[in-house]
């Protein structure tokens, strides 16, 4: 399985420059910077610019260039690719490596970028499930009195264990990519989730999770009844 997707959110450098190809479709080019704050070896506070080049073509190059403007923010969404030629007065290989997007999000809220939505609804969605099969496990155990009662409840901790474990990374994955270079540094609570949800992942067992779930099973029944 192959994936080649890029998300940035930033600012452009400059204002679109439009052209068109020999068979008429319009191509859209500009430069995006995105910020990447980190601590240097000393602890000190340090701040960092990356610079994308980005290509749009067709509808979606004409709306960028009309309404795009340097120094406004701007959500992309594309595939990575680097091209080659040869430069005409020196013979020599060029390389330049660019986004060609597959979406151009701009003028609202990050929050409304239909693509982030789209990964907030996912998001709550499993949360939800997860709470839903934790609460479904507490009860179980708490009402098992006989042998079979218990298999089941054993049945229900593992599943939510397993799901719950599968929803956590993938809800603080996602976050991390939301933030950006800002998922990666202590500054940022998201970062403190991604290890706690791979922690979580590598030392959670069946049994570590039961002995959660009996701490706390007579109080999330209580609430599911």
């Amino acid at each position: 399985m192959y994936l080649n997707k890029a998300i940035i959110i930033g600012n452009l450098t400059r204002d679109p420059e439009m052209r068109a190809l020999p068979s008429g479709i319009q191509v859209c080019s500009f430069s995006v910077a995105t910020n990447r704050v980190f601590k240097d070896k000393d602890g000190n506070k340090k701040e960092q610019a990356d610079f994308h080049n980005i290509v749009v073509f067709g509808r979606q190059a004409e709306t960028a260039g009309q309404y795009l403007k340097k120094g406004q923010s701007v959500l992309i969404e594309g595939r990575i690719q680097t091209r080659s030629w040869d430069d005409k007065g020196t013979g020599e290989k060029k390389y330049r490596t660019e986004i060609v997007a597959d979406r151009v999000q701009f003028g609202r809220p990050i929050g409304r970028f239909e693509s982030l939505a789209r990964m907030l609804d996912r998001g709550e969605t499993l949360m939800l499930a997860a709470r839903m099969m934790v609460l479904r496990a507490a009860l179980l155990l708490d009402q098992s009195d006989g042998d079979a009662s218990r298999e089941a409840a054993c049945d229900a901790v593992s599943r939510a264990r397993d799901f719950t474990t599968e929803a956590l990374s993938r809800v603080v994955v996602d976050a991390v990519q939301v933030h950006g270079g800002y998922g990666f540094v202590n500054d940022f609570p998201v970062e403190k989730l991604m290890r706690d949800a791979r922690a979580f992942d590598a030392v959670t067992g069946d049994e570590a999770f039961e002995r959660v779930l009996a701490r706390t099973a007579r109080p999330l029944a209580m609430e599911v009844a």
